[in-house]
């Protein structure tokens, strides 16, 4: 048995040779034959807080003989719809300032995506990304907020937004109203409080000419569900359909995280001369943190490649636009890291262990060997997409 809290055990006879199924994990959704590939047991988590806790707790995530991997059905849904540059184009589409989403209601799935729009909407044409919570749900919610509250006191000083990225509690009526929210994602947990809810919203919303808002439901039941949406006439968005997006097939595909692991080879080779780094290790072996910001930043090289080619940079002599491109990249990645509970190195020493970061600055206070690392992440995006030329 691994016993680390009273609370957190499983026993290894539990594990089948064949298919790893895990059973007994207090609190975790675990036993859905999730395969175990190379020694990497599989865990289905979908609670974010306690996902988030377990990418902390390396020392129970990796043992002798096998290595814990957290994954999760609802991120996986999540991350299928929203990790690209959709929000970006709608927001740009719209004439708005930023991406602005508004969250109708409170589920696991909800607090996936409040976290993802912030960490992912970053564009060299918007402001800093903004959610807002429904009032009636303001209490739902107090545990999500209680959880960044730290790591949010930071947010505007760091990323240079003018404005805070959580408006904690706002009317129905009022982000119906509301001509800057992008998209209105609802989720009450329950398929039928959701359509329902979602057809309203879409209604009062088509009453209006002038709204550009979408609305994006949360569906967890059968595909002809969400047909319904697909085929309507209202400003719907296809719905995230977290039961239908993923299975074990999918979590244990190595293609899932090719993009990521390859983030995490470039920056092996961007750091050749220091073996001293935490994150300087095989993608095998790396830490969930550092697993869970690669898979990030790969998710943010659809916006990458959004912004190139709308401004139009086919090559690295477009210094001002990649000096740009370069700003809004560690702006995305102080706000990733910020999410995921790190907090800025007051003293400016890194401390990998209390997650304090001596880069989580404003831009104009990196140094320029940091500042050049945000640049090849942004060279290495043209490399990819317009080839060696663009070099």
């Amino acid at each position: 048995t691994f016993d680390t809290d009273p609370d957190i055990s499983f026993n290894t006879n539990q594990i089948d040779s064949k298919n790893k199924k895990i059973v007994g994990w207090e609190g975790l959704e675990i036993g859905k034959n999730l395969t175990s590939r190379h020694e990497e047991i599989l865990l289905q988590v979908e609670h974010p807080q306690m996902r988030r806790a377990l990418r902390k707790s390396g020392r129970l995530l990796e043992r002798e003989t096998a290595r814990l991997r957290p994954v999760s059905l609802n991120l996986m849904a999540v991350r299928a719809a929203l990790g690209n540059s959709d929000l970006v184009a709608q927001a740009l589409t719209a004439g708005q300032e930023r991406v602005h989403v508004g969250l109708v209601g409170h589920s696991a799935v909800l607090e996936e995506i409040a976290s993802l729009v912030l960490r992912q909407n970053w564009s060299v044409s918007l402001g800093a990304p903004k959610i807002s919570l429904l009032f009636s749900c303001a209490t739902d919610w107090t545990e999500w907020l209680e959880l960044h509250r730290a790591s949010l006191e930071f947010y505007e000083e760091v990323t240079g937004s003018a404005t805070c990225p959580i408006d904690p509690g706002r009317p129905l009526a009022e982000l119906i109203g509301d001509c800057t929210v992008t998209r209105l994602i609802v989720d009450f947990g329950n398929d039928d409080a959701t359509t329902r809810e979602s057809f309203r919203i879409a209604s009062e919303l088509r009453r209006s000419p002038a709204s550009k808002t979408q609305v994006q439901p949360v569906i967890r039941s059968a595909i002809t569900l969400g047909e319904l949406f697909d085929e309507s006439d209202f400003p719907f968005v296809s719905p995230i359909t977290p039961s239908l997006s993923g299975h074990a097939g999918k979590l244990v595909s190595r293609d899932r995280d090719k993009p990521a692991a390859q983030k995490h080879l470039a920056y092996l080779e961007s750091q050749a001369t220091d073996a001293s780094l935490p994150a300087y290790r095989d993608w095998s072996q790396i830490e969930e943190s550092h697993v869970h910001a690669n898979r990030a930043a790969a998710d943010h090289d659809a916006i990458k490649l959004f912004d190139l080619k709308r401004l139009k940079v086919i090559s690295n002599a477009d210094v001002a636009t990649i000096e740009r491109l370069a700003e809004v990249e560690h702006k995305r990645w102080c706000a990733e890291r910020l999410l995921d509970g790190w907090i800025p190195a007051g003293n400016g020493v890194r401390d990998d262990a209390k997650q304090v970061h001596d880069n989580l600055v404003p831009w104009p206070s990196l140094s320029e060997n940091t500042k050049q690392k945000d640049r090849d992440q942004v060279a290495a995006s043209l490399n990819v997409n317009f080839g060696k030329s663009a070099m």
